[in-house]
C-alpha cells in the first residue's frame, strides 16, 4: 500500500539524514557552524521564493498589493512551510 511505502521512504530519509550528520560532525562541522548556514538559508529561501512569487504574478497582471496578502497571509504555503522549519 501506498502507507507502507511512504513509511519506508521517511525511514530511508531519516537514515541519510543521521550519515550525513555524522559526516558532517566528524569533518569538523559545530554548532555554530551550523545555525549560520540555516540563517544564510532561511534568508535565501524567502528572497528567492518572493523574487519568484513576484515573476508570477506580474505574468498574471494580479495586484501585488492582494497577492502580497495572500503570500503573507495565516493560511499561505509559504508562511507555512517557513514556520515548519522551526518547529
Amino acid at each position: 500500500t501506498l502507507r507502507d511505502f511512504w513509511t519506508w521512504h521517511m525511514r530511508e530519509e531519516l537514515q541519510h539524514k543521521s550519515v550525513l550528520y555524522d559526516l558532517y560532525q566528524h569533518l569538523g562541522g559545530g554548532y555554530f557552524r551550523r545555525v549560520s548556514i540555516f540563517v544564510f538559508i532561511i534568508f535565501y529561501y524567502c528572497t528567492y521564493g518572493f523574487k519568484i512569487y513576484f515573476a508570477l504574478i506580474n505574468a498574471d497582471k494580479l495586484s501585488k498589493k492582494s497577492a502580497l496578502l495572500c503570500a503573507v497571509g495565516r493560511k499561505s504555503f509559504f508562511i507555512k512551510s517557513l514556520l515548519k522549519c522551526f518547529r
